[in-house]
């Protein structure tokens, strides 16, 4: 059997992603800053890439994905939150 994810959920007011629709990047801003990671996942659950967030904001190149609704998680050792982002 698989493994049950436990972790909790960061409230949405912990994480921010702009602009949002987006075209050639991305932002995610948190409280929890560093040790944490982006993984942005097409509409399907597909990883599309994985990203350490190294500051409080971090930018993402989203240039080379196709236009369309994607998924962003943002996790660390002990919370997760995921926002939908729209890149045009």
């Amino acid at each position: 059997m698989g493994k049950i994810n436990t972790k909790p959920l960061l409230p949405l007011r912990d994480i921010v992603v702009f602009p949002n629709p987006a075209t050639n990047w991305i932002s995610v801003k948190t409280k929890s800053g560093t040790n944490a990671f982006a993984q942005v996942f097409d509409i399907n659950g597909k990883l599309i890439l994985k990203k350490e967030l190294t500051s409080e904001i971090t930018a993402i190149s989203i240039e080379r994905l196709a236009a369309g609704v994607y998924i962003i998680k943002v996790s660390n050792n002990k919370m997760q939150a995921t926002q939908r982002f729209i890149k045009q």
